[in-house]
């Protein structure tokens, strides 16, 4: 190999190496799961393309009516990334329902409670 050849070998690894250790971490091309309020941690760190993750809220809390817990990892534009999660994460509710009889009349005592024990 003369000396022409290995300084363009080296000129053309210089250029392309960069750019594909940008779009993959370890063989994972997709990017770590985005963090969401009250969800817990994935399990599973490495993802491909086309790979879909749900999101699982914390225990007291449950997924809000009408949004998705649903996401998938698209290369759009080159670059892997996550689509935009809509998942919200609610307090569960416990109903609390208490029957006082008294000499006048009966009462019905209805609470609604949102019960969050945070260590």
């Amino acid at each position: 190999m003369d000396l022409f050849s290995l300084s363009l070998s080296v000129c053309v690894l210089m250029v392309f190496l960069p750019g594909a250790a940008r779009f993959s971490r370890n063989g994972c091309p997709c990017p770590e799961i985005p963090e969401r309020n009250l969800t817990k941690p994935p399990t599973q760190t490495c993802f491909q393309i086309g790979s879909r993750f749900r999101y699982q809220c914390i225990d007291g809390y449950v997924r809000k009516s009408g949004t998705s817990n649903l996401i998938k990892c698209e290369a759009t534009g080159g670059a892997p990334q996550w689509t935009e999660p809509t998942l919200e994460c609610i307090c569960k509710h416990y109903l609390l329902i208490y029957f006082l009889r008294t000499q006048v009349k009966s009462i019905l005592f209805i609470f609604c409670l949102c019960v969050n024990f945070m260590f």
